[in-house]
């Protein structure tokens, strides 16, 4: 556009008027401006006319905000250590002081941040821009990156178990110590941020180019950071290895072993799981926070675990037979044992004898003798409950009924005088039916020794502070598999803040369905009706199903409409 000359009040104009581009050098930068649809100074930085950080410091004056000089950024220890590391590339920021109980921060988006909301949500306090160019920023923020996770990691005390090996073995465990050194950070920083998070589990997969680093957070897996080089995979396995006293030099099996850390003033335990895959070997922690769970269950209730009114009652009432099965049946992590703890708990243990069969006791219950299974040393379920018939118990707790020989035994102590907990695997209540017919379990045995089975999930529980309302009209209702009559009604989404990780979600709530085997049902088992059959005359005495139980609480604004979708599903009309 040959002949345009920027005015005196825009940028360029600025620029040519304080000395830092020409006349013509400006014509050219419209021109280019113009036809790439784009911000005419940015096009300047773009054709070399105006070095970036000249541009910024020029800009942040001109609007009257702060300018920073990032290499002599000096940022207080306590803020880079309050923030995962991986927040400052992802919302690009860097927070440098607190100012009249502000927050300033350095980010290159200083004149549209985006992301404003998620960091005051996140630090808990307002927060003032400082100006700084990006190609600065991206430059120089790996460095805060790394000493942020430095400063989180010495917050962590390692205490690998004392080795029990010798010679060559002690030698090699050495010197993998030695070179996992510059690595030993970075898994304690990953340890660390998955206690602080809340993490159920941390998983370590390799593939072709890089390694990931997910946690389990309320049976949800998350990305912990940005991927790491793979060529960091070996070193941390070996790490790994090394603290849990497992052998560094075997690559090819899978391996099992465990660790304690002393983190934030307690000891947690660390569950490692490695096996071989084709990129490396995978690896899963598991983490177990005893002092956590210690507080946890001192005040464990079934009031506290979020059923619904009805569902507790019923579930008190099946506890207090004096003999009979009560079945609790769900996914892995779902928790049924910790159901199956809470209605113990509520026990009078004074005029009870309880002993449980455990594949691992994780939690001791007070006044209950707990044994572990160890099938190395023939300690079975099935074997363990043999044992445990000859100790006089009134209340028996197996871990899990998988196979006959158990299914079986359960079955005989629950007809011989015993109340009998356990947990079996399967998709809803009624195809515990199917599953124990196809152990081979005879059918008028066992409904003869069931009370009532109870299938359940967990639900996350949406963040207080950051929930949002949402109504849907039906096209949309249809879509999400809500009922006509939904349509329009109050519901709650997800959205994410500091409190929450950004997940939106804080906790999980159990949600379940109950049957009570009544006289009807056991005749309908027995006359072998099909499992289907079975459930639709269950549904029609009234029992309410898992996602109906679900839909309920995301109307009290417990859930969200999207997390009852992905833990349960429309059932055909029955």
């Amino acid at each position: 556009m040959k002949g345009a000359r920027p005015s005196a009040e825009s940028v360029l104009g600025s620029l040519v008027e304080r000395g830092l581009l020409s006349d013509a050098d400006a014509e050219q930068v419209l021109a280019v401006a113009e036809r790439e649809k784009s911000r005419p100074e940015d096009a300047a930085v773009r054709m070399g006319l105006v070095g970036e950080e000249t541009l910024t410091r020029f800009l942040a004056e001109r609007a009257g905000k702060e300018y920073c000089d990032f290499a002599a950024a000096d940022p207080p220890k306590e803020l880079l250590r309050s923030i995962p590391p991986e927040g400052f590339k992802k919302w690009r920021f860097l927070p440098l002081r607190e100012e009249d109980g502000k927050v300033v921060v350095a980010t290159p988006e200083w004149r549209n941040p985006l992301h404003r909301d998620e960091v005051e949500r996140f630090l808990d306090r307002a927060i003032r821009v400082a100006a700084c160019p990006p190609e600065i920023f991206d430059r120089g923020i790996d460095k805060w990156v790394d000493m942020a996770r430095s400063l989180r990691q010495s917050q962590l005390s390692l205490a690998p178990a004392p080795s029990r090996r010798g010679g060559a073995d002690e030698r090699r465990t050495q010197e993998a110590l030695e070179e996992a050194s510059p690595y030993v950070r970075l898994l304690n920083s990953l340890l660390l941020e998955a206690v602080q998070k809340g993490a159920s589990d941390i998983h370590i997969e390799a593939d072709e180019e890089s390694t990931s680093v997910r946690y389990r957070v309320d049976g949800v897996m998350i990305p912990a950071s940005e991927p790491i080089d793979v060529s960091f995979h070996p070193r941390i396995v070996s790490r790994l290895k090394v603290i849990s006293e497992l052998d560094i030099s075997e690559t090819r099996r899978p391996q099992d072993g465990r660790f304690q850390f002393t983190a934030l003033g307690k000891t947690i335990d660390f569950r490692v799981s490695i096996v071989p895959s084709i990129h490396g070997e995978d690896v899963v922690i598991r983490i177990l926070d005893k002092e956590h769970l210690k507080s946890e269950f001192s005040s464990l209730s079934l009031d506290r675990l979020g059923f619904l009114p009805e569902t507790v009652a019923e579930v008190r009432r099946l506890s207090q037979y004096p003999h009979g099965m009560f079945l609790v049946t769900g996914p892995t992590g779902s928790g049924k044992t910790t159901t199956l703890y809470a209605a113990i708990q509520e026990m009078d243990c004074r005029t009870r004898k309880i002993i449980t069969i455990e594949d691992p006791a994780e939690y001791h219950l007070q006044s209950v003798v707990q044994i572990p299974v160890n099938e190395a040393k023939g300690v079975t379920f099935a074997s363990g409950l043999r044992s445990v018939l000859r100790h006089d118990p009134d209340v028996i707790m197996v871990g899990e009924i998988r196979d006959r020989e158990t299914g079986e035994v359960a079955v005989q102590a629950a007809l011989t005088g015993h109340l009998v907990f356990s947990t079996v695997h399967a998709n809803n209540s009624t195809d515990v039916i199917l599953r124990f017919i196809h152990m081979g379990i005879e059918p008028y045995n066992f409904v003869s020794a069931v009370n009532g089975i109870l299938a359940q999930r967990l639900l996350r529980v949406l963040c207080p502070r950051c929930r949002r309302e949402a109504r849907y009209d039906a096209a949309q209702a249809a879509a999400l598999e809500l009922p006509p009559e939904d349509a329009g009604a109050p519901f709650f989404d997800a959205v994410g803040c500091r409190d929450c990780y950004n997940t939106g979600y804080r906790g999980r709530v159990s949600v379940g369905e109950l049957v009570p085997f009544t006289e009807e049902i056991r005749d309908w088992i027995i006359q072998k009706r099909s499992v289907g059959e079975v459930r639709r005359k269950i549904r029609r005495t009234g029992m309410i199903s898992l996602r109906e139980n679900a839909l309920l609480l995301a109307r009290q604004g417990v859930t969200s409409v999207a997390e009852v979708n992905r833990v349960t599903f429309v059932e055909e009309t029955l």
